[in-house]
């Protein structure tokens, strides 16, 4: 895993030590490698060898045989969502006269904007139930109660069926099945909210 400001997750840990454990490795070099504490190396470890994912022989920590086949289906998980984004994307573009349609609850574009940004490796964090990026804070309108609407940050607020952006100055009330085109106009920074 290359060195990012995107916070890992659990699974992102595990993939990184099961993959630098491959041809065995000094915990040191793992605890260096994986940027991890030590004590935190420590818990991942026994955690992982408590499932038989890694072993520890000649002072060195190894990926074992089932490890092997746990990162391999990792990776293949990897491809196969990543495939799907693209065909998904791919299709809408096809069927769709706005490059991109929506007919999902806002729980669904939740997840669909998760995988938007993980696709086009925007780094993202989530914090108290809204996704943040660099330029822009996304959340549902459940979330929203005692937050001001203006912020630092231009602010996408998703509703049921329509969605409102809000940059600070100006406000866009969007419809949910234009939201996903109009979300990665915003990413790439091509919109003039006033439009």
């Amino acid at each position: 895993m290359s060195v990012s400001s995107k916070k890992r997750n659990y699974m992102d840990i595990v993939r990184e030590i099961l993959s630098l454990s491959k041809d065995g490795i000094r915990k040191t070099n793992l605890m260096i490698k994986a940027r991890l504490s030590f004590d935190l190396l420590k818990k991942y470890l026994m955690t992982l060898e408590s499932l038989k994912l890694v072993e520890e022989r000649d002072r060195k920590i190894w990926t074992t045989g089932k490890g092997m086949e746990v990162l391999e289906i990792m990776r293949r998980l990897d491809k196969i969502k990543s495939e799907e984004i693209s065909l998904r994307e791919r299709l809408q573009r096809l069927i769709s006269d706005d490059g991109y349609s929506f007919t999902q609850s806002s729980f669904g574009l939740m997840d669909e904007i998760r995988d938007l940004l993980k696709s086009r490796s925007i780094s993202f964090q989530e914090v108290n139930g809204a996704i943040v990026t660099s330029n822009l804070v996304i959340m549902e309108e459940n979330n929203v109660y005692g937050r001001s609407m203006f912020h630092r940050l231009p602010r996408l607020i998703i509703g049921k069926e329509l969605s409102v952006y809000s940059d600070g100055k100006n406000v866009r009330i969007l419809n949910n099945p234009n939201l996903m085109r109009f979300l990665v106009d915003v990413l790439s920074k091509k919109i003039n909210v006033e439009a």
